[in-house]
């Protein structure tokens, strides 16, 4: 047995529930034309979720934590950057490929104007992150202070903030997250991340408690008890605030360990494979072939661009 850092831990297990939930719904889909009854009316989503929350957590450690507002500025820069290059080169990749162009997506806006998409990803999801972090980018340099004399009551007053605007997007203006892929209904649990990770860091039991029925309060308010995602959140949370590492088997660390590395190139090319497998099989599969060919392959391409890049630095590196 091993010990493996629970954050990836959560990680792995959170991508590999975004592309079983693709696969399965989209086999699913195909036989019966409904999702609504999947898993006893649950549905499989929740992973993107939990992708959120630690985004957020990682984001309060790493960036957050900078010792003055030009390193906080530069690090959110290069945070955006990481998702929003690959993603807008996929992005032009899908409109040559299949002669389609919308600009609103290309500009990552489109999650304001409907709920389509031209792209063989998840593009809210980078939608989403992009418009938070231009938020962030304007508002955390006013409040830099703050952030380092009171990091925890800031926190929980970006949480409030962002708990009511997503109450009153659904309870007001009746939007549902399923449809409606904004940051106004999202950004609550990215900003619950920040609130996790400065408990945790505290040492303090009551702030890790606190925070964990603040994120219980919080699911049942906007999500509701009879949705995954209430569960799969409030799982990942409790791990996450709780516990920092988390006893497993060797083979399955080192699988968990790839798996966690190889997040974003999975989240953005699973659903490409699929197009690959649906176009190139000659034979009938279900949803699990789909599932472990979409994993399989997006690590296959992640290792090689990790190689790739490695090598290419080392020659740059030689150069000099």
């Amino acid at each position: 047995m091993k010990t493996m850092d629970v954050n990836l831990f959560i990680r792995a297990l959170a991508i590999i529930s975004v592309v079983f939930n693709h696969a399965y719904i989209d086999r699913y889909y195909e036989a019966y034309g409904s999702v609504e009854d999947v898993f006893f009316g649950l549905s499989l989503a929740g992973g993107a979720n939990v992708l959120l929350l630690i985004s957020g957590f990682n984001f309060a450690e790493f960036i957050m934590s900078k010792s003055d507002v030009s390193s906080l500025k530069i690090s959110l820069v290069g945070f955006a950057k990481k998702i929003a290059i690959p993603s807008l080169l996929l992005t032009v990749f899908f409109f040559v490929i299949l002669s389609k162009f919308n600009i609103y997506e290309l500009l990552f806006i489109r999650n304001f104007i409907d709920n389509d998409r031209i792209s063989k990803f998840p593009i809210w999801y980078p939608q989403v992150m992009l418009q938070m972090l231009l938020v962030l980018y304007l508002i955390l340099p006013l409040v830099f202070g703050f952030i380092q004399s009171k990091p925890w009551g800031l926190s929980l007053l970006f949480l409030m903030i962002t708990i009511s605007s997503a109450i009153i997007g659904i309870y007001t203006f009746e939007l549902d997250m399923l449809k409606y892929k904004v940051p106004q209904l999202y950004a609550w649990v990215f900003v619950m991340g920040w609130v996790f990770y400065y408990a945790k860091v505290s040492e303090s039991l009551s702030k890790k408690v606190f925070a964990f029925i603040i994120l219980a309060l919080s699911c049942i308010l906007i999500i509701g008890p009879y949705d995954l995602n209430f569960y799969w959140l409030c799982s990942a949370g409790y791990l996450l605030v709780f516990y920092k590492t988390i006893i497993i088997g060797k083979f399955l660390k080192k699988i968990l360990t790839i798996v966690a590395q190889a997040t974003f190139i999975i989240f953005l090319f699973h659903r490409f494979f699929f197009e690959v497998l649906e176009k190139l099989s000659p034979f009938s599969y279900g949803y699990l072939t789909l599932f472990f060919f979409g994993i399989f392959a997006s690590i296959i391409l992640w290792a090689s661009a990790t190689s790739f890049s490695r090598i290419y630095k080392r020659n740059l590196e030689s150069v000099g």
